[in-house]
């Protein structure tokens, strides 16, 4: 059996982000496996699908980690910071 989980999952929950201005959108599994989501051009939602009961944050444009609006439960790793999230000012 394959120790990756998009290969050895059976089922998928549906992932869908409104952010029309981005550039590209990935799922971030927590065994650092990503996943792209495919842009729907006339609404500009990002969608794809995601392994059921993986730890996943959304990556936003390559760099920019953000939590899935739609989730039911928030999981954060050991070490993780909110700072890089904190508004500057600017």
């Amino acid at each position: 059996m394959s120790g990756d989980p998009v290969e050895r999952a059976k089922e998928w929950f549906d992932v869908a982000v409104h952010s029309p201005g981005s550039l590209g959108v990935q799922v971030r599994l927590d065994d650092g496996t990503s996943i792209d989501l495919v842009r729907v051009p006339a609404d500009g939602d990002w969608i794809g699908r995601v392994p059921t009961g993986e730890h996943y944050v959304l990556v936003v444009d390559g760099d920019r980690v953000a939590l899935d609006p739609r989730a039911t439960e928030v999981w954060f790793p050991p070490g993780h910071s909110r700072a890089g999230n904190e508004y500057d000012g600017d």
